[in-house]
């Protein structure tokens, strides 16, 4: 009788303490981890189940320095507790210590499934490591993971960071038609490397065999598009439009920002008003395609419009506009937009930096300005050094002097 009570009692403790975890686990709650005491004191911390959610739960609410603790301290450890740890180390980017854990994995003796193999190829890709990229496909293939499509897709995207094109496409040519992310996944790997009519070709093979397009892989091609003509633009455009793709902001980003490359301003005009919502990347495209197209008025108009709207600007934003007044002299304006770059914090950034730079040579008699801009750039490039070694030549050769005063 009394054996009966405490083993009921025994139950009723687990599927408590169960409950409890479970849930907090769920919902990121941090007093979750009050019940670890109690699960190391009744004798449950060698339950895997109890264990890997604590696991979890440390990872998500405090870090992965506290969850890497809990796994050095757990007696027992499964396929799921080593790829959960990985997976933490991963999302804050330290990408040599999620490869190096997956390689005290396996010298544990305990196999990797399909998501661990999953973590360790995004850590393969983010840190370009392709050695250990290779070892692990050779590894999907000895599981007989070669025919799934999440790390295919995997190896396709660790490929194509690495610009292995080819060796991408030899993965997605083994896969047993793919599904739409790894046929997406390739067409990005063509745009990368320049191979543009090979994403168009591979989209229309897609599009054969029966897979419907996203808006994702729209994104992709319409980038595709932009290098090779005004009409295979407004063939895609009308493709997506056709399918009914939902014009959100990504998306219709990338359509204004195809028809700028092709200086088709007009057309991206057109494409920004095609629904109401307007973010600064895409008011951003406006005004850098307007600059880039000569259109300097227009482009002027668009950063005075975007100020209105409340959009604050970024760095690229700035840089866009600056060019524009470089362009039509516009010395006024130019200050009037450098102390907007002061009052945002961006002085010390590159891009912004090289513009002012280069709008002050321009448009200033003196280059007292252009000096300070290029002093203020934490850290100067090559574009730096030309606009300033220009301007000091455009300004006459007297003043090549003051390069002698410029920080290395």
């Amino acid at each position: 009788m009394e054996k009966n009570c405490t083993q009921n009692t025994y139950k009723i403790e687990y599927s408590l303490l169960k409950d409890i975890v479970l849930f907090c686990n769920s919902r990121s709650v941090r007093d979750g981890i009050c019940v670890h005491s109690p699960v190391v004191k009744m004798g449950f911390h060698e339950d895997m189940f109890l264990s890997n959610n604590l696991l979890s739960l440390y990872a998500k609410c405090f870090g992965v320095a506290h969850a890497r603790q809990l796994f050095n301290e757990m007696p027992c450890r499964d396929v799921a507790s080593w790829t959960m740890v990985m997976s933490a180390y991963g999302k804050i980017r330290d990408h040599e210590e999620a490869l190096e854990l997956f390689d005290s994995m396996l010298v544990s003796g305990e196999f990797p499934n399909e998501f661990t193999l999953s973590t360790a190829l995004r850590s393969c890709s983010a840190s370009r490591e392709f050695k250990p990229g290779t070892r692990l496909q050779a590894i999907v293939t000895k599981s007989g993971f070669d025919s799934n499509p999440v790390l295919s897709s995997a190896l396709i995207d660790f490929y194509t960071k690495c610009g292995c094109t080819q060796e991408a496409y030899r993965v997605f040519e083994c896969m047993k038609n793919g599904d739409i992310v790894s046929w997406t996944m390739m067409v990005s790997s063509f745009v990368e490397a320049g191979s543009w009519s090979l994403a168009l070709q591979l989209y229309c093979r897609m599009i054969g065999i029966g897979f419907a397009p996203d808006e994702f892989t729209f994104v992709k091609l319409l980038s595709a598009s932009s290098f090779l003509g005004l009409n295979y633009e407004k063939l895609v455009h009308a493709h997506l439009m056709m399918l009914g793709i939902e014009l959100n902001l990504v998306l219709k980003t990338a359509l204004v920002d195809m028809y700028c490359k092709c200086q088709s301003m007009e057309d991206a005009v057109k494409a920004s008003k095609l629904t109401p919502d307007y973010d600064v990347f895409l008011w951003t495209a406006v005004i850098s395609g307007s600059s880039q197209s000569l259109q300097f008025k227009e482009a002027i108009a668009a950063f005075h419009e975007m100020e209105t709207s409340g959009v604050v600007p970024n760095n690229f934003t700035y840089s866009g506009i600056l060019n524009a007044c470089s362009s039509i002299l516009a010395l006024d304006l130019g200050k009037q937009i450098h102390s907007r770059v002061i009052m945002a914090g961006l002085e010390n950034d590159v891009s912004v930096g090289n513009s002012l730079v280069d709008m002050y040579m321009k448009c200033s008699d003196t280059i007292e300005d252009a000096v300070r801009a290029f002093e203020e750039i934490a850290s100067p490039n090559v574009i730096s050094w030309i606009f300033v070694i220009a301007g000091f030549s455009e300004h006459g050769i007297g003043h090549l002097r003051h390069l002698e005063q410029c920080k290395l």
